[in-house]
């Protein structure tokens, strides 16, 4: 582990690491002593490392074996990955995402406990500049919202999903680039609305509000968004049964924005603002999902 802080410190800073066979002469880095070193590096060198710092680093957190970091380990290495994908170099950004998967590994229910923190504090980070309209650009929010979809779920765990999705469904309401949008709706929201949904945990009205309200939106790009996430919910959750419990009361709540779309496209086909799209998706999900459900008439 000392050998791979090594590598990584002399990617920063351009100088020689020692030999291998002079590492492996030292005392193995125990946790302490590894916090330490990361803490030390974390600050010494921040971004001026361009594509080397996470590139290496991400390497160095996939073998880390006490997976989660603390709260402030882990707090200083978010602030250099989220700067990191402000970057204009797209090789950066990519690579500021694949050191942010290296941070999590698959959850369990056994050490599904012990992440909570880890993963609140992840998803706060990731969208704070967002919230506030700080980001850099389109291609930071994108970087930041792939990284949010990677964002490992915690079993039997609502909390987190509750969170990010109160969050993220305004942010798709205001977000004006079609890519970054479309990460959103296709990549975040849908999976985390689905595990609520097999939770059996009710969806936030003013959540549910929102998305039937979008659904009707003048905005093309808004209005396809948003029929999207719908249709990918009803469609791709195999395990949610909307004849019942919380889904069945979505699912009434989304009805009329079905048919209300269903009825656009029918009547306007070629002119409808969200495009002959959102007809295809209202005709699967009701002529299909909730047909089958025998709760909603002919």
């Amino acid at each position: 582990m000392l050998y791979t802080i090594s590598l990584i410190r002399s990617s920063l800073t351009g100088t020689s690491p020692k030999p291998f066979s002079q590492q492996l002469k030292k005392p193995c880095c125990g946790l302490r002593r590894f916090h330490s070193q990361v803490k030390l590096f974390s600050f010494s060198h921040r971004l001026h490392s361009g594509l080397h710092f996470p590139i290496v680093v991400s390497g160095l957190f996939s073998a880390y074996t006490h997976h989660p970091l603390p709260g402030p380990i882990l707090d200083r290495i978010l602030t250099l990955i989220i700067n990191s994908a402000k970057s204009s170099n797209a090789q950066t950004r990519t690579a500021s995402v694949l050191t942010f998967q290296s941070l999590f590994p698959p959850i369990d229910q056994e050490n599904a406990a012990k992440f909570t923190l880890a993963i609140e504090l992840a998803s706060n980070s990731l969208l704070a500049l967002p919230k506030s309209s700080k980001t850099a650009g389109p291609d930071h929010r994108i970087a930041l919202y792939t990284m949010l979809a990677h964002l490992p779920l915690p079993p039997s765990s609502a909390e987190a999903s509750l969170s990010i999705i109160k969050t993220t469904t305004p942010l798709l309401a205001k977000e004006t680039h079609e890519a970054a949008a479309g990460v959103l709706a296709r990549n975040v929201f849908p999976v985390h609305l689905v595990s609520l949904l097999e939770a059996d945990v009710p969806i936030p009205s003013e959540t549910i509000s929102l998305i039937v309200k979008e659904m009707g939106s003048v905005k093309p790009g808004v209005k396809r968004a948003f029929c999207g996430l719908a249709g990918d919910v009803f469609y791709g959750a195999a395990k949610v049964d909307f004849g019942k419990g919380s889904a069945l009361n979505f699912a009434k709540a989304l009805l009329p924005a079905f048919e209300g779309s269903l009825k656009t496209v029918v009547g306007n086909p070629l002119n409808a603002s969200g495009g002959p799209f959102e007809g295809y998706v209202a005709i699967v999900v009701l002529f299909g999902v909730l047909a089958s459900t025998g709760k909603f008439g002919e």
